[in-house]
């Protein structure tokens, strides 16, 4: 999943892992500079979440999981690899639903 800054911050939706290839955590800690958060939300409907130069609950996507970043305003370009986004910008992208899989 290739992310692009815009000149306006954005939310955008997606899974971590796709069923089909090898998934390994992702430090976001060296992306720092490009979201202004990323929630994760756990079984029970807690939140978590990862802020940069501020208290985290994690430093690393996992995967399985499903996050809602803010991305920051920029120029610049981050590839999430085995990312698979949700969103509704102009065109819906798609759900994220994933029937009989195991990721991890």
């Amino acid at each position: 999943m290739v992310l692009n800054q815009t000149t306006q911050s954005r939310i955008i939706s997606f899974m971590y892992g796709d069923c089909e290839t090898h998934c390994e955590s992702f430090s976001l800690s060296e992306h720092a500079d490009f979201f202004v958060a990323i929630y994760d939300f756990t079984e029970t409907g807690a939140v978590r979440w990862f802020k940069p130069n501020g208290v985290s609950h994690f430093v690393n996507l996992e995967c399985g999981h499903i996050y809602f970043i803010v991305i920051k305003s920029g120029n610049d370009v981050l590839n999430i690899p085995n990312g698979v986004s949700s969103f509704y910008d102009i065109q819906d992208s798609g759900f994220l639903g994933v029937a009989n899989c195991s990721i991890g």
